[in-house]
């Protein structure tokens, strides 16, 4: 009896290992979930989603601390994506510039990333991620947003044309879909988003424009600007998108990404 307890105790502990030793990919395909530490964007672990974890340090606990973490049920690849730990090699490391946090309307910074070697279409996956937010959404004593501002955010891509993904979601929420939006960016696209939610980018340069399947170099630029109000000329254009808060606290966002999009029925 007492053997058959340790085989069994063993058995689970060997499966455990076994999850936390699956790369990003291999995690979601063996239906793991998988997270992102909490203090280093370069860094994740693939869990046993049926291990219950009580500890708040363990990097399979899933709280507060540990936000950012994808399963089966996650509504989106993009959530997944970010779930994935960054490249150390191909991506900032800098905790600095990764984590933009704009501290009053008007204030605006920008990020560069780029690549002077060859990628060919078959190279792995980096994850360069960032995450945005605003002083508006770290201040928890603000009750009426209604004038707070947006978020102006724009990417570029030079060489590849890849996944941007840009993720929408209140502070403290990860993947859950009534209260997030993400969508997978095109070229030069620009988004206004309401100033009090946390913006979260990833892009992987693994597919490059060019007639033989290489370039000599790559490049991703984002711009964030905290702004008063959307620039009422720009959002006419095509690939300009407000992203509207809820009438009322606890509802869905809206957008008009679809419409502009022609995705729409």
């Amino acid at each position: 009896m007492i053997t058959l307890i340790l085989s069994l105790v063993g058995f689970a502990l060997g499966d455990n290992l076994t999850f936390k030793k699956y790369s990003c990919e291999e995690c979601k395909a063996n239906s793991g979930m998988l997270c992102l530490n909490p203090t280093s964007h370069l860094k994740s672990t693939c869990c046993d989603p049926s291990e219950a974890v009580t500890d708040e340090n363990d990097p399979c606990f899933k709280g507060p601390k540990n936000l950012y973490c994808s399963d089966q049920s996650t509504p989106s690849d993009a959530f997944w994506d970010f779930s994935c730990a960054a490249s150390s090699e191909k991506c900032p490391e800098s905790t600095r510039m990764v984590k933009i946090n704009l501290d009053k309307i008007g204030t605006e910074q920008k990020r560069k990333i780029k690549w002077f070697d060859y990628i060919p279409l078959t190279d792995d996956a980096w994850h360069c991620k960032y995450f945005v937010s605003t002083a508006a959404m770290n201040d928890d004593t603000i009750t009426d947003f209604s004038t707070v501002g947006y978020t102006r955010l724009a990417t570029l891509t030079q060489n590849y044309n890849h996944t941007v993904w840009l993720m929408v979601q209140p502070k403290g929420k990860f993947a859950e879909d009534t209260s997030a939006k993400w969508y997978n960016v095109s070229y030069g696209e620009v988004f206004y988003v309401p100033a009090e939610y946390q913006i979260l980018i990833s892009t992987n340069p693994d597919r490059v424009i060019s007639d033989n399947g290489t370039s000599e170099w790559s490049e991703f630029l984002m711009q964030a600007e905290w702004v008063q109000e959307p620039n009422q000329d720009l959002t006419k254009l095509s690939y300009v998108f407000t992203i509207t808060r809820p009438a009322s606290a606890g509802g869905e966002l809206t957008d008009d990404y679809a419409a502009k999009k022609g995705l729409e029925k």
